[in-house]
This record gives C-alpha cells, structure tokens and sequence, in this order.
C-alpha cells in the first residue's frame, strides 16, 4: 500500500493509489500547517532576540557536540542545522500562543490553500511527465483538475485526481 512513494512513474492499483493520496496528503497538511504557522509567527510575533539568543545557543551547543567526536569539517553545518531546527521550533510554538485572531487564522488558511494547489499541480504533472503522458489531453484535464479541486478542497479533493493518474499505465 505505500510502496514506491517516490516512484512517479508506476502504475498502481487501487490500494497503493490510495496509500499514495494518503501519504501525499498528510505530507501536504503538513506542509502547509507549518507554512501557515511560520508565516503567522513572522508577521505577527517575530522578535529578533529570540533567533539572535538562539544562534548564540546553537553556535555553542555544535561545538559541544564535535569536540566529541573530533570532527571540526562539519562544525558550520551542524550549527546551521541546529539553528533553523531550533527556528522551526520557535515559530511553531510562536505561532500557536501568539497568533489567536480571525486574521492570522485567515492568513495561515490562505497561504495553506495556495501549497495545496501548488502541490498538487506539481504531483501531477510530475506523474505524467514520468509517465510520458503529457500529451495526453485527457490526462492534462484531470492534472489540471487537480489543481481546481486543491481551490475548492484542497489536498482532500486535489490529491485524489493526483491519486488516479497514479493508476494510468505508462506509455513508452
């Protein structure tokens, strides 16, 4: 059922399609749930000391971590990693105490609804591209479909397009 989630170009049957529109959708809910959060928590509650502070933490905590393990090549890296992780965190927590109103809410919703058309746009075109099937119309229309079910739906209605070109058979 979630076989060869990465593998575009394969013809699924039924179930698998299904754990595809499952996996794909809970990627996107994902996604965008935390875009919508970040982007609330920057315009709304973003305050410099927080990143600034944590940097300083980071910064110091990697080179903990390294002097341990006496391997300094990928000192910038694991800060970096550490930072944006940490940053990630901040928003996110940042996000759900602060942003509280309808507008923020609103905001998040609608930078949500664009990543699901966005993706689902992507994931299909994707699939007939690995399919060889852009030119195709018929399967053009329901990757574009996709996209008009993300508006309306979002992923709920906009993977399940993306779902069944899934099950489309490959041309060579």
């Amino acid at each position: 059922m979630f076989n060869e989630l990465f593998v575009f170009g394969k013809q699924r049957n039924g179930s698998q399609a299904f754990g595809f529109y499952l996996f794909y959708l809970f990627t996107t809910v994902a996604i965008s749930f935390v875009s919508g959060t970040i982007l609330v928590t920057i315009l709304v509650g973003f305050q410099l000391e927080r990143y600034i502070g944590l940097a300083a933490v980071c910064l110091v905590f990697s080179t903990f971590l390294l002097s341990k393990n006496k391997s300094w090549r990928n000192f910038g890296w694991v800060a970096l990693g550490l930072f944006l992780f940490n940053v990630f965190l901040i928003a996110v927590y940042s996000g759900l105490s602060i942003s509280n109103t309808a507008m923020d809410f609103e905001m998040g919703n609608m930078l949500g609804r664009y990543l699901a058309i966005v993706i689902c746009l992507v994931l299909s075109f994707l699939v007939l591209h690995k399919k060889n099937k852009l030119r195709s119309t018929g399967s053009v229309v329901v990757a574009i479909l996709s996209g008009v079910g993300a508006y309306l739906l979002g992923g709920l209605l906009g993977l399940a397009a993306t779902a069944y070109l899934t099950t489309l058979k490959p041309e060579k």
